[in-house]
Formats: C-alpha cells, structure tokens, sequence
C-alpha cells in the first residue's frame, strides 16, 4: 500500500502519477506489518516537520517493524527521534535490488523482535 500526505498529487521520478492507498494521517504503521521509507530529499525535509509523519515512524520503531528505507529519510528519523544509533537491524537502508530482497526476505520474521528486548532492559 502507498502511503502519502495526499491521496492525489504524488508522482514517481518519471513524473508518472503513484495511486496512493492511504493518507497518512489515515493509515499509521500500525496497520502494517512493514515500512518502506522511499523519500526524495524534498519530501523527507517537508515530512520532517509534520506530527503525523513524525508519529508514523516513531510508531513502526516502537511496535518493531521492519524498516526499508532510503537516504533521504535520515532526516524524518531524526525529526522522529530516531538517530542512527536507534536504526538496530531492523533497519535496512535500500540503494540496490540487493538491499531490497533482503529487506523483503528479513520480513518474513514479521517483526523485529530483538528492538523489543533492547527496549525492555532500559
């Protein structure tokens, strides 16, 4: 599912429209079993200062999600409370075909369960 501040109005690199799935002020990561953060630079700076999207990620990290994601969205992550010492491996920043097969093959776990157990012993 595509998640997105509008549900119209979002295109891909090649300018081609994305239909989007859900708002995200509408569809939390609680509804899925993983994200992927794909963001252009632009995107992730205006994301980073909206609560939602703030939420959205803080959410997936504290309910152990698998996260895909691109160098962009280091600055959502941060914004989220998030910094690169938090990004354990569930975290699986996505630059290849490589990255994201393992990405999808590290899902297959459902959760991240080891970020649980980090948090428990704090």
């Amino acid at each position: 599912a595509f998640v997105a501040p509008k549900v119209r109005g979002v295109t891909d690199s090649n300018g081609d429209a994305i239909d989007v799935d859900e708002k995200i002020d509408g569809g939390p990561s609680v509804l899925f079993d993983a994200v992927a953060l794909v963001l252009t630079d632009e995107a992730a700076t205006t994301l980073s200062k909206d609560a939602t999207a703030k939420d959205f990620v803080s959410d997936a990290h504290a309910h152990a999600k698998f996260v895909a994601y691109t160098q962009s969205a280091n600055a959502l992550f941060e914004a989220a409370g998030i910094g690169e010492s938090d990004r354990d491996n569930g975290y699986h920043l996505v630059s290849s075909k490589t990255s994201i097969t393992e990405f999808v093959e590290a899902c297959r776990n459902v959760r991240f369960w080891d970020r649980e157990a980090d948090v428990d012993q704090t």
